[in-house]
């Protein structure tokens, strides 16, 4: 039975393989660190436009808090202490 030149290169050379396996696997596990990582910045950007978005929308509301206070001659609410 003739073996495939695969086989053969195998046997002739078992290191070159288990080396280029070895190679592959961390080329798997590089990829895998790359992805998370990038997932990672995505989420923290995500939660970085959430929170600019967030203080935007509370300035628009002192503003327009404040604006209504001095159109309505200043009357405030008193905060009643604990």
């Amino acid at each position: 039975m003739s073996k495939s030149l695969n086989d053969q290169n195998m046997e002739q050379h078992p290191r070159d393989h288990d080396r280029l396996y070895m190679d592959d696997l961390e080329l798997t596990l590089i990829g895998a660190t790359l992805r998370n990582q990038i997932t990672t910045l995505r989420s923290q950007d995500l939660v970085f436009e959430y929170q600019k978005a967030l203080a935007r929308n509370f300035s628009r509301m002192k503003h327009t808090m404040s604006r209504r206070s001095r159109c309505e001659g200043g009357t405030s609410v008193p905060i009643p202490s604990t």
